[in-house]
């Protein structure tokens, strides 16, 4: 039986997030820098300033961290809140830093309607999966990798096919 240990997630940051991946993978700061094949003295400390939020991962070193770390990117990235996408990447979040948070989509007023049915379909994906793990149909392991992995574009796109078949039968 593989070991899964859950790591605690300290914040939000985009540093506290990946201490959190890396720690969920069970790798070391040393062994994480190797695979991105830091080289010097101080190689640890490069994954040390990332996870301290001294450093920001450029878009090419992001981009290696996520598929090391077997996440989206998206996951990892700096959030900008004016992008709906990262509002549902916040939320999948703060249920890791928050146990048993839910986001109500109900409560949220003076929000652009474009970004309420995109949060709505997102939403029905994410209760269809705690279902999942709440009847033990899924490992905690299995829901949180969906969370970190979860195609939110993909979830835009089937919005998309939705709304034209919708409109297609009016």
């Amino acid at each position: 039986m593989e070991q899964f240990i859950r790591p605690r997630l300290k914040d939000l940051s985009q540093g506290a997030r990946i201490a959190y991946v890396r720690g969920l993978r069970m790798m070391t700061q040393d062994e994480l820098a190797g695979k991105l094949r830091f080289t010097d003295d101080r190689r640890r400390r490069h994954i040390t300033r990332y996870e301290t939020n001294e450093r920001v991962p450029k878009e090419d070193r992001l981009e290696q961290l996520a598929k090391i770390l077997n996440v989206s990117v998206n996951a990892i990235k700096p959030y900008d809140y004016t992008n709906p996408n990262d509002l549902i990447y916040t939320n999948i979040w703060m249920e890791e830093l928050i146990p048993g948070y839910k986001m109500d989509i109900n409560t949220l007023n003076n929000v652009w309607f474009d970004s309420i049915t995109y949060l709505k379909y997102y939403t029905k994906a994410w209760v269809v999966m705690n279902q999942k793990l709440n009847n033990n149909e899924i490992s905690l392991k299995d829901y949180i990798e969906w969370k970190l992995n979860v195609d939110v574009f993909e979830l835009e796109k089937n919005i998309k096919r939705e709304t034209q078949e919708r409109e297609y039968f009016l």
